[in-house]
């Protein structure tokens, strides 16, 4: 948690880069008081990618810890703090957010060795203009395929580059 304020940012940066002098050979966490900013976990990048990537993949964990990670093809960005994922033969993630809210969601654009893991809180949604941003497009784009009964919304708390 940032002093003063309720959020807590972190940014990672890998190999070689440097912020605020700080020379990185590992990955580093640096946490940056935000004063109260309301500033967005996903930037242009991040968003760019997220829309581009067709496979994605979300890691949830029980209550007891046992991982599991699913392949998603129906990552959406919807707002600057927000993802969400249509819960399609996903009984497993579906069963381990019901015990464990927490999900990291990994977005990767092979091509040009970069990628995002998204780390937030989860909720289960069935309707609304979340559900229909990520069923419509999907229905679209694969019309046979089942209405998801769920779209799960993460709610972006973390953010690492890779």
């Amino acid at each position: 948690m940032v002093p003063g304020t309720n959020r807590r940012q972190s940014v990672e940066t890998g190999g070689g880069l440097t912020i605020d002098g700080l020379q990185s050979k590992e990955f580093h966490f640096i946490y940056l008081q935000l004063g109260g900013l309301n500033m967005g976990w996903i930037n242009e990048e991040m968003k760019g990618v997220i829309e581009e990537q067709r496979l994605s993949y979300v890691a949830t964990a029980s209550k007891n810890g046992r991982p599991n990670v699913s392949p998603k093809g129906s990552i959406v960005y919807v707002d600057e703090n927000t993802l969400a994922f249509a819960a399609v033969r996903s009984e497993k993630t579906l069963a381990n957010i019901q015990e464990n809210p927490w999900a990291a969601v990994a977005v990767l654009d092979v091509p040009n060795r970069k990628g995002f893991q998204f780390k937030g809180k989860t909720e289960k949604v069935n309707e609304g203009d979340i559900y229909n941003r990520v069923v419509e497009p999907l229905k679209k784009r694969l019309p046979n395929l089942p209405s998801p009964q769920y779209v799960v919304v993460v709610r972006i708390d973390e953010v690492h580059t890779f």
